[in-house]
């Protein structure tokens, strides 16, 4: 079963930002949600992971459900380092499982941060920690995972890149993603829906 939002409003200062917004999301593809800025798509974002209320409408099949997300700020640790950062979201003994950093150290190498792992995030540049915040949602345990301008600020070698590793991770899986890049969404083999 996937997502289907029906009917969603939702104003601020008297402005409908959401009106009467209808989309089905199909569990197990990628989705783009596209429109162009200050069209009410981080206001559906935060609605969806419940950090804001709708004034109506009805959200169906996120109940119960393991939601992630990476934000358009990367929200990370700034004093950790960059694979710290990332093993911050597997508990106990997995996030320090030889396998699991393994693959950290891929992930990192897949996305350009070869050397990055073991420098403090506030040392990184706005696109080095994108990446980062990146690489800690798909390694997170998710059911659901929601991106909101997921490769914002990155030049277009490096998004290439990073949507090569995204693409395999992604397969068969329920990602959310929020853009106004149309060739973002067609890069990652999306469904697109216009807000």
């Amino acid at each position: 079963m996937g997502i289907q939002i029906r009917n969603l409003c939702k104003t601020y200062n008297g402005q409908k930002v959401l009106d009467h917004f209808c989309a089905e999301i199909p569990e197990g593809v990628t989705t783009c949600i596209m429109a162009p800025s200050g069209k009410g798509k981080t206001t559906l974002f935060r609605i969806l992971l419940g950090l804001e209320e709708a004034d109506s409408g009805v959200i169906k099949g996120l109940e119960n459900r393991q939601l992630r997300a990476v934000f358009q700020e990367d929200r990370l640790c700034e004093n950790l380092t960059a694979e710290a950062n990332i093993r911050l979201v597997q508990k106990g003994k997995k996030g320090k499982s030889q396998e699991f950093l393994q693959q950290v150290e891929e992930g990192l190498l897949a996305v350009g941060l070869k050397d990055c792992g073991k420098r403090q995030v506030k040392e990184l540049s706005g696109g080095m920690k994108r990446r980062v915040a990146l690489l800690r949602a798909i390694y997170a345990d998710w059911d659901v995972l929601l991106l909101d301008e997921p490769f914002k600020g990155l030049d277009r070698e490096t998004r290439e890149c990073v949507l090569a590793f995204v693409q395999e991770r992604f397969r068969e899986k329920t990602v959310l993603c929020i853009t106004h890049e149309r060739e973002e969404a067609e890069a990652l083999g999306a469904k697109i829906i216009a807000l």
